[in-house]
């Protein structure tokens, strides 16, 4: 669980916003945010040298302990990933306001407030929220595993 400060307005008092591990319900609200958003576009752009790059693990153990080569690994692995991120961000940005609602109700389930209460945030304290939804583990985690689902479904 993260605790987020939000101060929506010079008058209010900071409220305490709790963002909860991902629910099975948000897993269908990011799904329609991908399906509008066009993230399987930027899959589609990407190369195989960028979809490896994602599932990439660094060494499990200290960088100190690292090879020659599992730095340079390491390294082409990061400027492999900027590319992709890169071309993602500029999908999301084309299509971003075909999923506010979406989002905003997102930020609802995953704080447990309704979507009245996201939407009357002041921008920073709702930017800092979506930031912190999405930059948890849990959320890579969920890319991750939905791509590798992805792949497993072109079998059948």
């Amino acid at each position: 669980m993260i605790n987020i400060t939000t101060v929506s307005g010079a008058d209010e008092a900071p409220v305490n916003v709790t963002l909860h591990n991902i629910r099975s319900e948000e897993v269908f609200t990011m799904a329609a945010i991908i399906a509008k958003i066009g993230f399987a576009d930027a899959f589609k752009n990407a190369d195989a040298d960028m979809l490896t790059a994602i599932q990439y693990e660094k060494p499990d153990k200290p960088r100190k302990q690292w090879t020659k080569r599992e730095v340079e690994i390491d390294g082409e692995m990061n400027v492999k990933l900027q590319g992709f991120y890169g071309m993602f961000v500029g999908t999301i940005i084309s299509n971003i306001a075909t999923v506010k609602n979406d989002v905003i109700t997102l930020l609802a389930q995953g704080t447990d407030n309704t979507t009245e209460f996201i939407k009357n945030l002041d921008a920073d304290d709702f930017v800092d929220l979506l930031y912190a939804y999405i930059a948890r583990d849990s959320f890579k985690d969920f890319f991750v595993r939905a791509s590798k689902l992805a792949g497993a479904m072109k079998f059948l």
